[in-house]
């Protein structure tokens, strides 16, 4: 069976199943791999970079929205999700 490619746009139920259960390979096109490295670098920045708020990047979750995380333990928070 051939490799489903993973592009971040168009995965099916079908993709899902056959990487799932018939077992198919999957594999991460370089425009997927793009956008997971821009998605990285907009959450570092707001880790790191800025004071604005970020829901889950450098605040709490759900009734804890209103909590601020410091800066030295966002990058746990994001290990912890």
């Amino acid at each position: 069976m051939p490799p489903v490619a993973l592009t971040g746009d168009d995965l099916t139920v079908a993709d899902v199943w056959n990487v799932a259960v018939e077992r198919s390979p999957a594999e991460l096109t370089d425009a997927a791999r793009g956008k997971m490295r821009a998605a990285r670098a907009l959450v570092e920045r707001a880790a790191h970079g800025t004071h604005e708020h970020t829901y889950g990047v450098n605040t709490g979750f759900g009734r804890f929205v209103s909590r601020s995380i410091p800066e030295e333990l966002t990058e746990e928070l994001q290990l912890r999700l």
